[in-house]
């Protein structure tokens, strides 16, 4: 039986309603700081799946004081409405999500009551416009405090109050907020920004050059020549965006060279078939190894953890694996070039871009930068203060054959950010990430799962602090305030 839209939403309240769930009040000890502003429990920094995924298992939990922050529009939730130009999300649509185990909030659950169960099983692939729409029913189905257009311009630890300030963007207008604890689920550039390479900086009009990250208007590229340099996921959407406006050519410009094979993910999926083993065992489905690898890998020794995120990172964040192309629009119209080395860029006599790449020249009208972004932790607005003592891999182990990104952070079982000195340990450990920084740390994990895992780290430090207030409360209620 499928529900209604209306059926659903009034499930989940009766369900939720009996946890106490939507209340905005928290059995965490209330603090307040400075001229008596409320000081929240938790604030997250990002309103996509992760940020919202995170805010639900805290609110589970009993945890009302909390906060998320977001600096896009309400209607441009996560990068589904600016650079990620994809027309269905990567990942299979039966992969566990936001939802947490409940699964009246799963996606499938809303979209089967929101379209159809026919129009489900047309489609292997989430559309991004549905995941969009998703976002925004998750978040308003389950009361989530979010203020959108907030830009977060640093955090400052309040040593003597136990609690971050967070400070927003000069002129925009929004107030300070303080907070216990702060989680970071900032997508991509959780630990950089965005970055035009320095090489390619001011050597073509500003109107001739687009990074992959940005507003472009596609409208203006038909009839054109296209270049892209990269060959990442975004590069892929941006050329298949280029070729749906009628560019005339598009050409990919990419440094690696393809993976031929299947992918780690895959191979270890499959299984061993231990049967040329044990004979018992003919017939029996190999065991899945991936799992074990994605739950255990955080507790080898640095150097054997190293080696195998070098072959994660390799395998599927230099460029697409074959399986992949399959799903990428336009596939057949780009002409990839593998294994370019670009050394020289520049505007001809004819206002041509023309492009030197192994000492062979190609000729453009417009050029999109697509390389990613740089990682750096001085470059997160909200670590200004913070960065020169997060742990990072090259503090301790960095051979560049072995792991190529030295300077992202080794976050904690919890996903905490890790110091490098003890004195500064209180303060950093109450910093949490669940953004792309927990990939050089643990691997690719579920949002489920890391979204627990904080959940229940934050409710175990907070229970412990709040314990001589509960007492107090226990036994004197008739007399009990909250100060």
């Amino acid at each position: 039986m499928v529900l209604s839209i209306n059926e659903l939403e009034k499930w989940i309240k009766q369900d939720l309603d009996q946890k106490r769930y939507f209340t905005k009040q928290s059995w965490c000890k209330p603090s307040r700081f400075d001229a008596g502003q409320k000081v929240y429990d938790v604030v997250i920094i990002g309103a996509g799946q992760c940020g919202l995924a995170l805010a639900h298992n805290l609110k589970m939990r009993g945890i009302g004081r909390i906060l998320v922050l977001d600096k896009q529009p309400l209607d441009k939730p996560g990068p589904w409405s600016t650079f990620a130009r994809m027309p269905a999300l990567r990942t299979p649509k039966n992969i566990p999500a936001m939802e947490s185990g409940n699964p009246l909030l799963s996606f499938r659950t809303w979209y089967c009551a929101q379209y159809s169960e026919a129009a489900y099983d047309s489609f292997d692939y989430i559309p991004t416009e549905n995941w969009k729409e998703y976002l925004a029913w998750f978040r308003k189905v389950l009361e989530i405090d979010v203020i959108n257009e907030y830009e977060v311009a640093e955090l400052e630890s309040q040593t003597d109050a136990d609690c971050f300030k967070i400070i927003p963007r000069q002129g925009d207008g929004q107030q300070v907020y303080f907070s216990k604890f702060v989680c970071l689920a900032t997508g991509m550039t959780a630990s950089g920004a965005w970055h035009m390479p320095e090489e390619y900086v001011g050597l073509l009009p500003e109107h001739r050059i687009h990074c992959a990250w940005d507003d472009i208007d596609f409208r203006k590229f038909e009839g054109r020549r296209v270049a892209v340099i990269g060959s990442g996921a975004a590069a892929f959407d941006n050329a298949s965006a280029s070729i749906e406006h009628s560019c005339s050519q598009l050409t990919m410009f990419s440094r690696r060279i393809f993976p031929k094979g299947e992918g780690v993910s895959t191979i270890l999926a499959r299984g061993r078939n231990d049967a040329l083993i044990f004979d018992e065992e003919s017939g029996q489905a190999p065991a899945d190894i991936l799992q074990p690898v994605l739950d255990y890998n955080q507790y080898l020794q640095p150097q054997d953890r190293a080696k195998l995120l070098a072959l994660f990172f390799k395998d599927g964040r230099s460029a697409p694996r074959p399986e992949y192309f399959a799903n990428i629009k336009h596939i057949e119209k780009i002409n990839i070039l593998e294994g370019e080395k670009i050394s020289d860029l520049r505007l001809n006599s004819r206002e041509e871009i023309e492009l030197i790449s192994n000492e062979k020249a190609h000729l453009f009208d417009e050029l999109i930068i697509a390389t990613g972004p740089q990682y750096n932790l001085e470059l997160r607005p909200e670590l200004k203060h913070f960065h020169q003592d997060i742990l990072t891999w090259k503090d301790v182990i960095f051979d560049e054959n072995v792991l190529s990104l030295g300077v992202q952070p080794i976050l904690s079982e919890s996903y905490q950010f890790r110091s490098k000195h003890g004195d500064s340990e209180e303060v950093i450990s109450r910093l949490y990430s669940m953004s792309d920084v927990v990939l050089s740390t643990v691997g690719i994990q579920c949002v489920a799962k890391v979204s627990q895992i904080i959940a229940e780290d934050i409710s175990k430090r907070l229970f412990h602090s709040s314990f001589d207030h509960i007492m107090d409360f226990i036994q004197d209620e008739e007399n009990y305030q909250t100060n």
